[in-house]
C-alpha cells in the first residue's frame, strides 16, 4: 500500500534530497581553484556517495554499522531485567501479559473448518486496538517428569524400562523438538486486564484454548528466553550466546497473495528456531489520510506515465489494490495493520547454522517470501524475537485484515503430555502423542480399520502400555488372539467354552436390581432366540416373573442374593403354561419352546447352569474363541454386562477392550442397554474400547450409532474405498484426511480425540513387536496325530523373515550359520525378527538392507544384481532396459575413509549419471549424504522404489 512518488527524472523525494545534498558541493567544487585531477576526484567521490545514499540505502547501512559497533560487547540492554508480579511481567515501567495458546491441526481440517478459523482470526484482528506479538519458541523434549510418574505406578519394571528407552530413542533419532505458541500483549490505554480478556475471548471463538501465564510459569517462560548469557559475541552475520550460534532472518518482501495458514510450512520445519510476528494496528484516524495520500501519489504517477505513453502494470495493480482497501475500510470491513515477521535460528556450530539457514530460506522462497539476513543488526533482530512486545528491528509491511489473516500462526499441535497418559504413537511433526483417555469427557473409544491395516497390532500395543501405567485391563477375546499376551503379563485367563469350568447363567442377576435385570433380558433374549414379536416378548416376561418368584426373587432387595433360576426352569414354565392356552396362542408358545430348548437340551445346553466366574488380576481376558460362533454374540453381551456390574464398586482406572465388536453391535435389536453402559462408564472409571474392522456394519447399526455418539476418541487406520465415503461423512473428515486413510501404510491413520484431529503413526520397540508377533501367531497343536515336518527353506537365500518360518525351519537355518536379528523393514511399521547370513566384511544392518531391497525389487525389475566388493551394492534393470544403482550406507565409510568414499561417488557418477542414489539407514544421515548425490531413506523406501521401478 505504501508508494514512493516519482517527482522528477524518476526519482523519489528522498532521492532528490540526497542528490541536492551531494550535488551542490560537487558544483561548488568545480568553481574552486584546484587542479583538474582534484576536481574530478572530488566530483567522483561526491557522485559515488550520492549514488550510494540514493539507491543503496547507505544511510540505513551506516546506522546499522554504528549500532552494531556500540553493541559488539555490551549486551545488558539487549536482555532487560524482567520482574513478575502475579500474571504481569514488568520491564521497567512497561507491563506485559502472556497467553499460552494451544494450536490446532489446521492443515488436515476441511475447507469449511479452515474458512471458519480464518474468519475467526479476522474478527480477532479487527478487535485489536493495541499491538500484540505472537512468539513461537522451540524447546527440547523432556519427558523425564512423565516417565518418573509412570515408573512409580508400573508393576512391570522390566517392560517399563524397554518402553522408556524406546520413547527416548524415538525422540532422539527423529531429532524431535517441541514448539510452544504465546501471545504477548503490551499494556495500552485500555488496560492490561481488558486487553487480555479481549484476546482470550476472541481466541476461544476460534476453538483455540489459551491460558494466561502467571507466577512461576510466567517467570520460567521469561527467564528461559530473556536471561542474559554468560558469554556473548555480536558478529556481523550472527550472534554467539554461551557457545551457541544464532542468526536472525526477517521477511523483506511478500507476494501479492499467499495461501491461508502458510506459516505452517515454516512452523513444521525441523530445526531449532524461534519465530516472532509483530502485529500493530494503524490508528483509525490516520488510516484514511494515509490511503488518500497514497492514492494521490499513485494517480499522479499514472497520469504522468500515460502522458508519455509509458506502461506501468505494477503501479496499476497497486493503485487498484489501494483503492479496494480504501473502499473496504470505508465500509468497516477491514482495518490497516503493520506486520513484521522475524525468525531467530539457533545451532551448535557454524556449519549447522548454515544448513538450517539454507533450509528456512528455501522454504520462504518457495512461499515467494523474500528473506533477508539482519546483517549488522543481529542484536536488534534478537530483541525483536524475544517476548518483550518490542519491534526493534522495525522491518514492517502495511497490509489489511484479510491478507493478514493468512498469517494465522497456530497451525500445528506439538507435544501434549498428560501426566497419566499412554504413548499412542507419533504425530505429523514427529512429536509423541501421550494422552490420558480417562481425562476426556468420556473415556470410551473406537478402533476402526480394514483387515491388514494394523488393527490388532495397535490394540495389543495399547493394552500393553495401559498395563504399564497401572490401569486394569479386561479383554473380551472372540478369536483367542490374546491368550499368549495374558501369559506374558501373568494375567488371568477366563475361558468360556462348552467344556470349561467357567460359565455365565443368563438369568443370574449379577449385581443388577430386579427391574434392571428384567430389562436387560429383553435385550439379551432376542440375541439368543432371534427376532421376537411383541406377543412373544410379553409371554417371556410373564414366564420370567413366575420362575423368579419360584426361586423367591421379587422386587424386594433382600431377595436379590438368592440363587437365580436356570434356562431349563424357564423352558419348563413355558411348556406347562402352553398346555392351558387357546389354540391360537399355542404356536407362539411352541415357537419359544423350540428355540429355547437349544439352550437346555440342545447344542447350547452348557449355558443351562449356574454362574461360575471369578477374577482378580490387573489383566483379565475372557476367551470365547472356543465357543460356537452362533452363541458368541450372547456371551459377549453377558460378559460385558457382568464386567460392567462387577466393576461398579472398583474406582480404579479400568479399560474394557471388546475385539470384533461388530458381532455384538450388529445383532443388537435395541441399543438402549448398550447405550446405557457406554454413557455411565465414566462414573466408575471404566473406559470401553471397541475394535472392529467391519466399519460399514458398525456405522449402519443402531447400537453402533449409540456408541459413536458417546465416544470421545477414535483411531482410524487404513480404510477400504467401498466404505471411505461413509466414514468421511460420519466423522466429518477433510479431503486430506480421506486421502490419508485410503493411502495409509500399516499402522498409519488418524486420531480423533474430542474435536481434535491428529495424524497418527504407530511405533513399537523391538521387544514390543516381538511380543505382539508371538500373540498374533500362536502355533496350533494337533494331539493324537504323528507330526509331519518338511523344511522348505533354502540356505542359499541369505535373508528370511522369522514370522514366515516354523520353529523347525528356524533351527535348521541357525544350524547353517544364520543369525537372528531385529530390524525395521521397508514394509512394516515396527521392528521384526529376521534370520540373516552375512559376510564378515559388512555390518548386519548393511547386509540386511541390501538383501531386503533386492527382494523387493525382484518383483518389480527385469534383472537385479548384487556386488560385494567393486561396484554399487545393487544394480537393477527396469523392463524398459534402463539401469539404476543403489549404494547402501550406514555412515561408517564416510567417517572412516572419506577419500575412498569420494572415489566411489566419482565412479558411480561416471557410470550411471543421475541413475543412482544412496540409501541411508537413518534419517539423521540425510544431511551428510545429500551433498554427494540423491538420498533415499529407509522409512519411505518402498514408496520411492515403487515409483521408480513403475
Amino acid at each position: 500500500l505504501q508508494y514512493a512518488e516519482r517527482i522528477v527524472f524518476g526519482l523519489t523525494m528522498p532521492q532528490l534530497a540526497w542528490a541536492l545534498l551531494f550535488g551542490m558541493p560537487a558544483l561548488l567544487g568545480l568553481k574552486v581553484q584546484l587542479p583538474l585531477v582534484a576536481k574530478v576526484a572530488l566530483v567522483a567521490i561526491l557522485s559515488a556517495l550520492a549514488a550510494l545514499f540514493m539507491f543503496c540505502d547507505a544511510l540505513g547501512w551506516t546506522k546499522s554499522l554504528l549500532g552494531w559497533w556500540r553493541m559488539r560487547k555490551s549486551f545488558r540492554r539487549l536482555f532487560p531485567e524482567v520482574k513478575v508480579k502475579g500474571a504481569t511481567a514488568l520491564i521497567g515501567k512497561r507491563r506485559l501479559a502472556v497467553l499460552r495458546v494451544q494450536p490446532v491441526n489446521f492443515a488436515i481440517k476441511n475447507h469449511d473448518a479452515q474458512d471458519a478459523i480464518i474468519a475467526g482470526f479476522q474478527r480477532f484482528l479487527n478487535s485489536l486496538a493495541f499491538p500484540v506479538q505472537v512468539v513461537m519458541t522451540t524447546d527440547s523434549l523432556n519427558l523425564d517428569a512423565y516417565l518418573d510418574g509412570i515408573a512409580g505406578r508400573s508393576r512391570h519394571k522390566e517392560r517399563f524400562a524397554d518402553y522408556r528407552n524406546h520413547l527416548r530413542e524415538t525422540v532422539q533419532n527423529r531429532s524431535v523438538s517441541n514448539r510452544t505458541f504465546s501471545l504477548v500483549i503490551p499494556e495500552s490505554r485500555a488496560g492490561l486486564e481488558v486487553q487480555a480478556g479481549i484476546c482470550r475471548s476472541q481466541l476461544a471463538s476460534m476453538d483455540l484454548t489459551s491460558e494466561r501465564l502467571a507466577g512461576e510459569a510466567l517467570t520460567a517462560f521469561m527467564q528461559s528466553l530473556c536471561s542474559p548469557p554468560a558469554r556473548f559475541a555480536n558478529r556481523p552475520d550472527r550472534l554467539e550466546l554461551d557457545g551457541r550460534h544464532c542468526r536472525v532472518l526477517y521477511a523483506h518482501g511478500y507476494p501479492r497473495s499467499v495461501e491461508p495458514g502458510f506459516l505452517d510450512r515454516i512452523v513444521t520445519l525441523p530445526g531449532d528456531f524461534d519465530l516472532s510476528l509483530h502485529i500493530e494496528p494503524h490508528p483509525v484516524e490516520h488510516t484514511m489520510v494515509l490511503l488518500n495520500r497514497e492514492l494521490q501519489k499513485q494517480r499522479a504517477d499514472l497520469f504522468a506515465a500515460q502522458k508519455r505513453d509509458i506502461l506501468s502494470p505494477s503501479l496499476e495493480i497497486q493503485h487498484k489494490d489501494t483503492l479496494g482497501v480504501l473502499e473496504s475500510l470505508q465500509k468497516g470491513q477491514e482495518k490497516l495493520f503493520r506486520v513484521s515477521m522475524t525468525i531467530c535460528l539457533k545451532a551448535d556450530s557454524e556449519d549447522e547454522l548454515a544448513v538450517l539457514t539454507g533450509a528456512v530460506e528455501a522454504e520462504l522462497h518457495a512461499l515467494l517470501i523474500i528473506p533477508r539476513r539482519a546483517v549488522f543488526r543481529m542484536a536488534q533482530g534478537l530483541r525483536s524475537v524475544l517476548p518483550l512486545g518490542e519491534n526493534v528491528l522495525g522491518q514492517r509491511r502495511t497490509i489489511t485484515t484479510k491478507p493478514l489473516s493468512a498469517f494465522f500462526p497456530f497451525t500445528s499441535r506439538f507435544l501434549q503430555v498428560d501426566p497419566e497418559g499412554v504413548w499412542l504413537g507419533v504425530g505429523r511433526t514427529g512429536v509423541p502423542l501421550i494422552r490420558d483417555i480417562f481425562s476426556l469427557s468420556n473415556p470410551n473409544g473406537l478402533v476402526l480399520a480394514s483387515s491388514g491395516a494394523g488393527k490388532s497390532f495397535l490394540a495389543k500395543l495399547l493394552i500393553m502400555r495401559q498395563l504399564l501405567t497401572g490401569t486394569k485391563v479386561l479383554v473380551i477375546d472372540p478369536q483367542g488372539e490374546y491368550v499368549p499376551l495374558v501369559e506374558q503379563f501373568q494375567g488371568q485367563l477366563v475361558t468360556l467354552s462348552r467344556t470349561s469350568d467357567t460359565i455365565i447363567n443368563p438369568l443370574d442377576l449379577m449385581g443388577h436390581n430386579y427391574a434392571e435385570k428384567r430389562l436387560a433380558l429383553m435385550d439379551l433374549l432376542p440375541i439368543m432366540l432371534g427376532e421376537l414379536s411383541e406377543i412373544q416378548k410379553a409371554v417371556l416376561d410373564k414366564a420370567l416373573t413366575t420362575v423368579y418368584e419360584q426361586r423367591g426373587i421379587t422386587a424386594d432387595p433382600a431377595t436379590w442374593n438368592r440363587e437365580p433360576p436356570l434356562l431349563g426352569e424357564l423352558l419348563q414354565e413355558l411348556e406347562v403354561t402352553a398346555k392351558h392356552v387357546t389354540v391360537m396362542e399355542k404356536p407362539t408358545y411352541r415357537s419359544l419352546c423350540n428355540r429355547l430348548s437349544m439352550y437346555v437340551t440342545g447344542v447350547f445346553s452348557f449355558l443351562n447352569t449356574h454362574t461360575r466366574l471369578h477374577f482378580d488380576n490387573q489383566l483379565v481376558c475372557f476367551n470365547i474363541g472356543e465357543m460356537p460362533r452362533q452363541v458368541k454374540p450372547a456371551l459377549m453381551f453377558l460378559i460385558l454386562d457382568f464386567v460392567y456390574l462387577r466393576m461398579r464398586q472398583d474406582r480404579e482406572k479400568k479399560l474394557l477392550v471388546v475385539d470384533e465388536a461388530w458381532s455384538l453391535l450388529g445383532r443388537a435389536q435395541d441399543a438402549t442397554y448398550l447405550f446405557e453402559i457406554v454413557k455411565t462408564c465414566r462414573k466408575f472409571s471404566l473406559g470401553l474400547l471397541l475394535i472392529t474392522q467391519d466399519v460399514a456394519d458398525l456405522l449402519r447399526s443402531d447400537a453402533g450409532q449409540a456408541v459413536l455418539a458417546n465416544t470421545s476418541y477414535t483411531m482410524l487406520l487404513r480404510q477400504k474405498a467401498a466404505v471411505i465415503d461413509e466414514v468421511t461423512r460420519t466423522f466429518h473428515l477433510s479431503g486430506t484426511e480421506r486421502d490419508r486413510l485410503l493411502t495409509a501404510q500399516r499402522g498409519e491413520g488418524l486420531l480423533l480425540m474430542e474435536n481434535e484431529h491428529t495424524e497418527l503413526t504407530v511405533t513399537a520397540s523391538a521387544k514390543e513387536t516381538e511380543m505382539i508377533e508371538q500373540v498374533a501367531e500362536p502355533v496350533p497343536v494337533q494331539e493324537g496325530k504323528a507330526e509331519s515336518v518338511r523344511i522348505s527353506v533354502s540356505v542359499e537365500t541369505p535373508l528370511h523373515r522369522v514370522r514366515d518360518l516354523s520353529s523347525d525351519e528356524v533351527q535348521f537355518l541357525q544350524r547353517h550359520g544364520f543369525a537372528r536379528h531385529t530390524f525395521v523393514g521397508i514394509d512394516s511399521p515396527g521392528p521384526q525378527a529376521w534370520l540373516l547370513k552375512c559376510s564378515s566384511r559388512e555390518s548386519p544392518e548393511h547386509c540386511f538392507l541390501v538383501h531386503h531391497i533386492a527382494e523387493f525389487l525382484r518383483s518389480k525389475a527385469k534383472e537385479v544384481r548384487l556386488y560385494e566388493t567393486r561396484g554399487p551394492d545393487i544394480v537393477f534393470t527396469l523392463p524398459g532396459g534402463k539401469e539404476f544403482a543403489l549404494e547402501v550406507e550406514s555412515g561408517s565409510w564416510l567417517r572412516s575413509d572419506k577419500k575412498g568414499f569420494l572415489e566411489k561417488v566419482t565412479q558411480l557418477d561416471a557410470k550411471y549419471g543421475r541413475n543412482w542414489a544412496f540409501v541411508v539407514t537413518r534419517t539423521s544421515f540425510l544431511r551428510s549424504y545429500r551433498r554427494y548425490g540423491k538420498v533415499l531413506t529407509k522409512g519411505r523406501l518402498q514408496e520411492n522404489l515403487g515409483a521408480l521401478s513403475g
